[in-house]
């Protein structure tokens, strides 16, 4: 939600619920905000079970690349 996108805008660490299993270790991947625009590239952190921000972008547009239930 709009919490979770202040966080990750700002450097700060998100927790979405359940863990990610799927997610590897340093695995980085695509974050987007609820409009499709690409905000920061994160990672998984098992131990506190969060994904912490690797890299954050000041975009406006929603890319191409966003997935489809964004």
């Amino acid at each position: 939600g709009r919490e979770a996108e202040e966080h990750l805008r700002h450097g700060q660490a998100v927790t979405l619920g359940r863990p990610e299993l799927e997610a590897g270790y340093l695995e980085e991947y695509r974050a987007y905000n609820s409009e499709g625009v690409f905000m920061a590239l994160v990672r998984f952190d098992r131990p506190t079970n969060s994904w912490q921000p690797v890299k954050v972008f000041q975009l406006d547009t929603p890319s191409p690349y966003a997935p489809a239930s964004v």
